[in-house]
């Protein structure tokens, strides 16, 4: 089942990939590989040839029309499964070899960490490295709660309390900065920067402290 590949912070990533500066600074390659999608949540799948790929989405080419829902996708690439959910964007018909085909772009909604790592090492050739030149992402407050879990964001949290950057009553809500996803020890993590403001003996004092956290968000280690 595709569930069992989505974590906790897969919705995340996807979030981050798809915006749209992003979408524009990732690479792409334009190269075939294997893919398949379903639309009843993997009770069934049907087979799609990929023709683009990139560290955002991709675009394949299917004999069925896929709709205008998420869909999940596992892409095979180097021979190993990668699953995932995509949005479709856009799709048309199109004539290959004196054969009708449905033509599809899809943006990715929901991946792990070292599946879109796998993704990327497919797209440069290369282990990918260059997760820490794109932008951290403000993540609005009302979208807090849909993609940090309240418990991954106590955990955060209290690490910065046990370093005086967080008070239990604070002046004003912490702000959570997201950018990607980025080789840390040879392992990606989710890389996040907190803004804080504690109360000091004259002035606040604001912090911003930069955290990673694997895909269990169990495991948080901060970097400065």
């Amino acid at each position: 089942m595709l569930s069992r590949g989505v974590t906790m912070l897969a919705e995340l990533v996807g979030w981050y990939a798809g915006q749209d500066q992003n979408r524009r600074r990732y690479p792409r390659v334009r190269r075939d590989y294997d893919a398949r999608y379903s639309i009843n949540s993997g009770r069934s799948w049907l087979q799609m040839r990929g023709v683009d790929l990139g560290g955002g989405g991709m675009c394949a080419y299917s004999e069925q029309p896929i709709g205008t829902g998420i869909v999940d996708v596992v892409l095979v690439l180097n021979n190993r499964d990668i699953p995932l959910k995509a949005q479709p964007v856009w799709s048309t018909e199109v004539n290959e070899d004196g054969k009708p085909r449905h033509c599809h772009g899809l943006q990715f909604t929901s991946l792990q960490a070292d599946q879109w790592d796998l993704i990327m090492q497919w797209v440069t050739g290369k282990p990918y490295k260059d997760a820490g030149a794109m932008p951290a992402l403000r993540i609005e407050e009302k979208e807090i709660a849909r993609f940090l879990p309240e418990d991954l964001r106590k955990r955060m949290l209290s690490e910065l309390m046990a370093l005086g950057r967080y008070d239990a009553l604070p002046l004003e809500p912490p702000q959570f900065d997201y950018g990607g996803v980025g080789m840390v020890n040879g392992r990606p993590m989710h890389r996040f920067a907190v803004h804080t403001k504690v109360r000091g003996l004259g002035a606040a004092t604001r912090f911003t402290t930069r955290l990673v956290v694997d895909d269990t968000g169990k495991e948080i280690a901060v970097l400065n």
